[in-house]
């Protein structure tokens, strides 16, 4: 008989138990994928000199298991408190704790089993795809392999052998010290009355909108806000603290907002007389309202979680994008050399029946310059600095410019005005500020019209970072030392094969040594910069600065571009597939239980059919029922990522942020779909 009852209740919680068979076979597909990729080494030796492809996959399941986990021990608590009554019968008919226990777990092993089995022939089919979109993510040029990693299948069946250890644990530990009077004992509900609404409880509603406020504007204006606050404290300890802070007001507003605000602005409505005697809008109004209140932590977790997961990929994308923009301007064309080293270079590109398609040289003047900038949060005026830097006459930067992609038009309307090309621009213009005065040798001072990125390459060929566009005559009125870089592109060569030859023939190594010794010095800018060997100075300050300094002979764009795309492209496609199982996993939480509350209301339903209630508007009414559970959760959920990725915006304003939003959309996609099939299946389980 008792075989007969596990086996009606079982046959009972199919739906729930459909959803979370679900979610596990998807976890455990790219959970057995992931693996699979650690061990694919065709993939391996190809990345092995640019990225620890296995360590950072490894990276990527440890947060997969994690989130299963968690899912996991979430729906057995959730399983455990909707059966209560049930085990409490077992326990009547004369089952022990234990066996009980053994049979809950009997149950859970079987469903996890066939969750497993299913996940390990899915990864297996799909193992191939994911590796494709990994290849085609990193810019590598392999066939993709079917193969089966048993070294992946052990891993998967320890990881979640282990995780069903975890929740048979859970289920003696939730079994413990329960009588049968507390199982058979229906769960306490929240009853509402005209007086819940106390001083206190509306103080708390107030605050949820307070608190994500505030942290919202925080965020907003965080540098601005951190600038002032150093600025008048000499605090700089506010750089760890104020995230934090941040972080803090808007989990705590999370809470208060589910706990207590939502609650009462529903109340607000619900009151009202418009509302309160149209159509079930009432009811509907007070049924969502009771079951945020039932549910407000597990909706508090689930919106930080899913916050979290659109932060992480927002930086995760918009840091790759600014990297590989960078190195697409360090790197503008295919080679970049010395005079010396020219000839070397075309003839090997002619040795593997390449083209050279393009070849320009461009005069870099090296003077001294005498630069202010002030670092937002550390200084409070312009902090001056002597230092290196390189001339380019206008009519040259003019004529390189389309070899340059991305470079800026410019015109100079007198012989006082110049532009300014810097590498760190791009990272830092949020966080300092140059001043427009520039002083060069010969008392000459400059008005700095603009300032740019570095699009002139790798600066370890020239010298210095610092470029100033100035015109035809500054240039030739300014001394210093003249040298020369080609720019050059080809095209016909098969680059992995090229870059193997190329190291092997071409040394790049440290050439043409300089000397250089520039002074600020009652208010004049004095010094040299020269071949010939230049007596011992004294230590360098601000205000001096000499030495010694050597450039690079030639560079290749070709593995620099390569790391950046196999970096970018490996950390993207681990945020994002993490991203989808923190959806996923979530969103299944969140539907398990609308069936269990169908189940519960069936009742109520059928009483408001039998009063003469259309079934339209009952349907409606789960409609909007289930979209007051879901949309709140989404909703918020991406507005606190996509203001946490603002405040990375602020700090690297130059980078790229698309993906973040197209995975906020994603989000609310995946929402909709689970919100869809909850209201349907809801409305199959109403009206059975």
């Amino acid at each position: 008989m008792l075989t007969k009852l596990l086996l009606r209740s079982f046959s009972k919680q199919m739906r729930t138990y459909f959803v979370y068979f679900v979610s596990i076979l998807i976890a455990v597909t790219i959970f057995y994928s992931f693996g699979a990729m650690t061990y694919d080494q065709p993939i391996i030796r190809s990345v092995k000199q640019d990225v620890q492809l296995a360590g950072v996959l490894r990276v990527g399941n440890i947060v997969v298991a994690t989130v299963v986990l968690a899912f996991m021990m979430s729906a057995n608590h959730f399983f455990f408190q909707q059966r209560k009554k049930e085990l409490g019968i077992y326990q009547l008919f004369g089952m022990k704790k234990m066996q009980i226990v053994q049979m809950f777990l009997l149950e859970t092993i079987l469903l996890n089993i066939f969750s497993l089995v299913t996940g390990i022939i899915t990864g297996l089919l799909f193992s191939k795809l994911f590796t494709m979109i990994l290849i085609k993510a990193m810019g590598l040029n392999l066939a993709s392999v079917f193969f089966i990693s048993w070294a992946s299948v052990r891993n998967t069946l320890l990881v979640f052998v282990f995780a069903l250890l975890i929740t048979f644990l859970q289920n003696i530990w939730l079994l413990r010290g329960k009588t049968l009077t507390q199982l058979l004992q229906p769960n306490a509900e929240w009853t509402y009355s005209s007086t819940y609404w106390s001083f206190s409880r509306n103080m708390l509603a107030c605050l949820g909108v307070i608190f994500i406020s505030v942290g919202y504007y925080l965020s907003i204006h965080f540098l601005d806000i951190l600038d002032r606050y150093i600025e008048q404290t000499d605090d700089f300890s506010a750089i760890f603290w104020l995230p934090l802070l941040i972080f803090s007001l808007c989990i705590v507003g999370t809470f208060f907002v589910y706990a207590y605000t939502l609650p009462k602005i529903i109340d607000f409505f619900s009151k009202r007389e418009t509302i309160e005697y149209r159509a079930l809008y009432g009811f509907i109004l007070g049924d969502i309202r009771f079951h945020i209140h039932k549910s407000w932590r597990i909706l508090s977790f689930i919106t930080v979680i899913i916050g979290f997961a659109v932060l992480f990929i927002g930086a995760a994308s918009g840091l790759f994008a600014l990297s590989y923009r960078l190195n697409a301007m360090e790197n503008p064309t295919m080679f970049q050399v010395t005079p010396q080293k020219k000839t070397a270079i075309k003839q090997l590109v002619k040795q593997e029946n390449g083209k050279i398609t393009a070849e320009k040289k461009v005069n870099f003047k090296l003077t001294g310059v005498y630069l202010k900038q002030k670092l937002a949060l550390v200084d409070r005026k312009f902090v001056g600095q002597s230092d290196l830097v390189n001339l380019v006459s206008l009519s040259e930067y003019q004529q390189m410019r389309k070899l340059l992609p991305g470079a800026p038009h410019i015109q100079l309307s007198s012989d006082q005005e110049t532009v300014f090309f810097n590498q760190d621009f791009l990272i830092s213009r949020r966080l300092s500020t140059y001043d427009p005065t520039i002083e060069l040798f010969q008392g000459k001072s400059l008005t700095m019209k603009a300032v740019y990125g570095d699009y002139f390459g790798n600066n370890l060929l020239r010298y210095s970072e610092n470029i100033l566009v100035v015109t035809d005559a500054v240039f030739q009125q300014i001394p210093g030392y003249m040298h020369q870089l080609v720019y050059m592109d080809a095209t016909g060569l098969n680059q992995a094969k090229f870059q193997t030859i190329y190291d092997k023939q071409i040394k790049e190594d440290w050439v043409d040594p300089i000397y250089f010794n520039v002074e600020y010095k009652k208010q004049k800018l004095t010094g040299t910069v020269q071949k010939e060997k230049l007596k011992a100075s004294d230590e360098n300050t601000y205000d001096h600065y000499s030495g010694e300094s050597l450039r690079l002979s030639s560079t290749n764009r070709y593995p620099s571009m390569r790391l950046a795309r196999r970096e970018g492209g490996l950390f993207i496609f681990v945020a994002v597939f993490v991203g989808g199982i923190i959806l996923v996993s979530t969103a299944s939480a969140l539907i398990v239980r609308q069936f269990s509350r169908a189940e519960d209301e069936k009742q109520t339903f059928h009483l408001l059919k039998d009063l003469g209630m259309p079934e339209k508007e009952i349907r409606r009414a789960i409609y909007l029922s289930n979209a007051g559970i879901f949309f709140p959760v989404i909703l918020l959920a991406t507005t606190h990522g996509s203001v946490a990725v603002y405040t990375v915006v602020q700090l690297f304003p130059s980078a790229s942020y698309w993906l973040v939003y197209l995975f906020g959309l994603i989000a609310i996609f995946i929402f909709s779909l689970f919100y869809l099939l909850s209201s349907v299946i809801s409305i199959r389980i109403i009206e059975e």
